[in-house]
């Protein structure tokens, strides 16, 4: 993440023509960094005084399975009666002859059932979506009460801190430039049922092909006239905003 906020240091501060736009933009940048920091990543903020936890090391069901088959007695040490964060990819989800929701996950050949305690997140998951999950009580074939283990840290960020983020002038200028480089109608057909889903994160990486021409645009917008007028000035303190923000 912090590479991708050097190559483009030359902000804007104008006005905003989509604020909701950008606000969303802006959560989607916080969000981004948040996984990046959940999976052992470079990121911005020290996410771990944020949400106050360390990130669970995921194992793989390959490994689950690779365990069990190596050394039971171990593995059950390592895995029952226990949460574990396991990833996988989904093959498909199902309801057993009881009624219990499960996800049937796929790895090199190898099946795993995670049963799903919340029917949202079940609901949710799609065919070859690479899930990441946080369960209870883990056999060499399934797992019980998983849950979407990413959401379950994001929720331990108080809003407190979430708004200071928010504020956070370096964030504001690159949400700001990054609204602008992404159509309303892709955003609006790809973010307008969950703005942290892969999909909408897609969207808005993809029109980063964008940011150039209007950063070129902006910059003569601002400075084209006269380096000494206040939109110049504002842009400049914009920029050394963002530099600050990268290097604290």
């Amino acid at each position: 993440m912090k590479y991708l906020l050097i190559s483009t240091i030359l902000l804007t501060t104008s006005s905003l023509a989509f604020a909701s736009k950008e606000d969303s933009i802006k959560d989607i940048f916080i969000y981004d960094d948040f996984s990046t920091w959940l999976d052992s990543g470079k990121a911005l903020f020290d996410w771990s005084k944020i949400v106050k936890t360390t990130p669970k090391k995921p194992v793989t069901i390959n490994k689950i399975k690779s365990d069990f088959s190596g050394n039971e007695v171990a593995a059950n040490r390592d895995y029952a009666n226990q949460w574990v964060r396991l990833t996988g990819t989904v093959k498909n989800v199902k309801l057993d002859k009881d009624g219990k929701m499960y996800a049937d996950l796929t790895q090199n050949y190898v099946n795993f059932k995670a049963y799903i305690s919340n029917s949202e997140f079940a609901a949710s998951l799609q065919p070859n979506q690479k899930v990441d999950m946080y369960c209870f009580n883990i056999t060499a074939n399934s797992a019980t009460q998983c849950i979407n283990y990413p959401s379950s840290i994001w929720e331990k960020a108080s809003e407190v801190n979430l708004s200071e983020i928010r504020a956070n002038k370096g964030i504001s200028s690159f949400s700001s430039i990054l609204s602008k480089a992404v159509p309303d109608n892709i955003f609006n057909e790809s973010c307008s049922k969950n703005i942290y889903s892969p999909t909408c994160k897609n969207a808005v990486m993809n029109s980063m092909k964008d940011f150039e021409k209007i950063i070129e645009k902006e910059l003569k917008k601002s400075c084209g006239k006269s380096k000494e007028s206040e939109a110049c000035k504002n842009y400049k303190e914009s920029i050394k905003d963002l530099e600050d923000f990268i290097n604290k």
